[in-house]
């Protein structure tokens, strides 16, 4: 999924959770190969791009309202594909 983080608006990757830790994702980013980077953030340091919408929404909040939902395992994250699965809050 595409996330941005707020202090700079640079435009990242990210689906997976720490999970060493709690409240912090895996993020991607960068323009080309020599300067590409890996790290671990924190949640709320994001805005997530909802694909239904197409609007950026802060993360945490998207977490709040379902709009991001985990798998069973709670290693990463994605949009829910259905209304039962938003309700739910997860997906087998």
């Amino acid at each position: 999924m595409k996330v941005r983080l707020k202090s700079s608006g640079e435009v990242c990757w990210s689906s997976n959770f720490n999970t060493s830790t709690v409240g912090e994702i895996i993020v991607s980013g960068g323009q080309d190969i020599d300067t590409w980077w890996h790290d671990t953030c924190f949640i709320s340091d994001f805005d997530v791009l909802l694909e239904a919408t197409q609007q950026w929404k802060d993360m945490r909040q998207a977490f709040k309202d379902h709009d991001l939902i985990t798998d069973n395992y709670n290693t990463c994250f994605f949009e829910p594909a259905n209304p039962a699965e938003r309700q739910q809050g997860w997906r087998e």
